[in-house]
């Protein structure tokens, strides 16, 4: 039985010393896993979810519409927009992804295409958007989101 014990003990401190240890996400890689997870939730629609990626002093302004500041507001414009059944995403691409050296803010931007129902006509419209996360509280959130359609 002390050979088992000692072969045990072998065993536990060659894994220690072989096991490499786990490196932690760098904020890139951790930014871009909570960027997936929202495209998640805004393709299903669910604004629940949607709103728990806005910081709470977060403001979103879509073309030619006011400025919605907090979630209340965000909330409500994006039920507003779903509830269009015009409304469709087409296309979507991120073309920019840029970190600040402390890693505790980020931009995102990207060309879009969606269907939507302007001035009683329905047509794909492109566009781009730009959204600016802040690290708060040791979470990624929504600071600033704008959307434009060019077309």
């Amino acid at each position: 039985m002390p050979a088992a014990r000692a072969w045990c003990a072998f065993a536990l401190c060659l894994t220690a010393v072989c096991t490499e240890p786990v490196a932690a996400q760098t904020p890139r890689v951790e930014l871009e896993a909570v960027d997936r997870a929202l495209g998640d939730a805004w393709s299903r629609r669910d604004v629940n979810t949607l709103m728990t990626f806005y910081a709470d002093s977060a403001f979103t302004m879509w073309t030619g519409e006011r400025i919605r500041r907090g979630k209340g507001e965000i909330r409500t414009f994006w039920q507003d927009l779903w509830a269009d059944s015009s409304f469709a995403v087409v296309s979507g691409e991120r073309t920019s992804f840029e970190m600040s050296d402390g890693g505790d803010m980020a931009y995102m931007g990207g060309r879009s295409t969606f269907r939507r129902k302007i001035d009683g006509v329905v047509a794909n419209r492109a566009g781009g958007w730009v959204t600016i996360w802040r690290k708060l509280g040791g979470r990624w959130v929504i600071a600033t989101e704008v959307w434009n359609l060019s077309g």
